[in-house]
């Protein structure tokens, strides 16, 4: 199992592509599953570790940076790590890591219905191969898997930058691989259910400032 564990992130950060190219349309999700809630609370542990020993999150240049990736990132894990930073500081929010599996769970769960949403109305369905990988478990499979450099946020500082990055490029890597799209198409599919939902909220605020 920890030999598994091992190579599966070995794969993600060194041959992301050949790992993604190699996944069966109709893989097994609890395995995914338990490889993202465990990655991510291990990066989490380590950066809880160093946030407490170095005290960097009381710096006043850590803090802007947390901020800054709070307003680009809206959509990815930029608000779940300023939470933490800010509570490490404080040392009062040790349940957030003790808790930290669960919120994955749910965070993987809402991403990849994006991801879903975004290859249904994407894929080209002409091939059987592309029909089977549209399926819900696809996209849980990918967002797990792109948790895989999560465990690279026990770097201090650096770590985390890469994390978010490199998750993100991961996941149009895992959508383009899987379900048989070019890059180009599976970016689209990462953005589409985000502008979505974005067009979504700004009309509910247009109505509701209409209404007034």
């Amino acid at each position: 199992m920890i030999k598994n564990y091992v190579n599966t992130l070995r794969s993600l950060i060194f041959h992301p592509i050949t790992l993604f190219k190699d996944l069966p349309a109709e893989g097994k999700v609890l395995p995914s599953l338990a490889f993202a809630m465990v990655t991510h609370f291990l990066g989490i542990g380590m950066v809880y570790l160093w946030i407490s020993v170095f005290k960097i999150s009381e710096f006043s240049w850590f803090q802007d940076l947390v901020s800054f990736l709070d307003q680009q990132f809206t959509a990815s894990y930029a608000k779940i790590y300023q939470e933490f930073f800010l509570g490490f500081s404080m040392g009062s929010d040790t349940g957030e890591l003790i808790f930290s599996p669960f919120k994955t769970l749910l965070g993987v769960f809402i991403a990849a219905f994006f991801i879903f949403i975004g290859a249904w109305l994407l894929t080209p369905r002409k091939q059987d191969r592309q029909t089977k990988s549209m399926l819900f478990k696809s996209a849980i499979t990918i967002i797990c898997l792109s948790y895989g450099p999560t465990i690279l946020m026990g770097i201090p500082i650096l770590g985390i930058l890469f994390s978010v990055f490199y998750q993100m490029i991961l996941i149009i890597l895992g959508i383009a691989k899987v379900y048989r799209v070019t890059y180009l198409r599976a970016l689209a599919i990462y953005l589409l259910p985000l502008l979505l939902l974005t067009i979504l909220i700004a009309l509910f605020f247009l109505a509701l400032a209409a209404s007034k």
